[in-house]
């Protein structure tokens, strides 16, 4: 990788604006699915792990719903 690059992913990036309509919608499916595997799923490593990555969707979506 250039410097340049990693410059540019490691320098602060000015926070922008979110479309909260929507993210609150993929919030409240996540919240409802993450519901239904504390629920289903027994206490252990797996239903850790996929909560964790639940919130990770949730992250990511996040940054996708972000403008310039």
């Amino acid at each position: 990788m250039e410097r340049r690059q990693l410059e540019e992913r490691f320098r602060y990036h000015e926070p922008r604006a979110i479309d909260i309509e929507r993210a609150l919608l993929i919030e409240e499916r996540a919240s409802d699915l993450a519901a239904s595997i504390n629920r289903f799923l027994p206490e252990g490593n797996e239903k850790t792990c996929a909560l964790n990555r639940l919130e990770e969707v949730i992250f990511w979506s996040r940054s996708g719903l972000m403008k310039s």
